[in-house]
């Protein structure tokens, strides 16, 4: 009797076990913007160097960020990035500039000293995470470099997308178009360095 008990019980765990598998995880990955001629039309050939881009701790994970109120967040196991963020921001960073200034002469940090940079942009991402179905959050600290390191531009963006649909999905778009005003916010400095 004991030893049906003990079987029934084991088949009943490896059937639970079974129907309990967890949902298949989620990828997602920013993107940047489209070219077009329109945008690229009378750009300069400028060298322009991307980077560092550096990410706040609480970022260095692939789960990604929701926050739940101003000092908790959320971490979904299933919906998660799809590369480490601060490389997806530093290459959409980067193309965004190529389409932006109209030049494929990009240099993603790190390059190699030999290369000669006309311009550096470095990033501080202080937060990029959001709510689902409310809104997302980009506050960023970045300086545009001449030659010799001299200072150009120096400024901090506060950029809040609301999401326009829920779930993560929602959120990731938010994301992407709050990347994309600071890449816009970041060429139209050196549009202005350029002159």
């Amino acid at each position: 009797m004991k030893r049906s008990v003990f079987i029934l019980t084991c088949l009943s765990l490896v059937i639970a076990a079974g129907c309990l598998r967890s949902a298949p995880a989620k990828f997602y990955q920013l993107h940047a913007l489209e070219n077009s001629a329109t945008q690229n039309a009378g750009a300069r050939q400028i060298v322009l160097g991307v980077g560092p881009v550096e990410i706040p701790e609480y970022l260095s994970r692939p789960q990604i960020a929701d926050r739940v109120t101003d000092n908790e967040l959320g971490f979904s196991e299933i919906n998660r990035w799809a590369e480490p963020l601060d490389r997806c921001i530093l290459r959409v960073l980067a193309e965004n500039f190529s389409v932006l200034l109209g030049t494929e002469r990009i240099e993603t940090y790190p390059w190699l000293p030999s290369q000669p940079i006309d311009y550096q942009v470095r990033v501080r991402i202080a937060k990029f995470d959001g709510t689902q179905g409310k809104d997302a959050g980009l506050t960023a600290y970045w300086t545009v470099y001449g030659k010799n390191a001299a200072v150009l531009a120096e400024h901090k963006s506060v950029i809040a997308e609301i999401t326009e649909e829920g779930g993560y999905a929602g959120l990731v778009q938010a994301q992407n178009r709050a990347l994309e005003k600071l890449s816009r916010e970041i060429a139209a400095a050196l549009n202005t360095a350029a002159r």
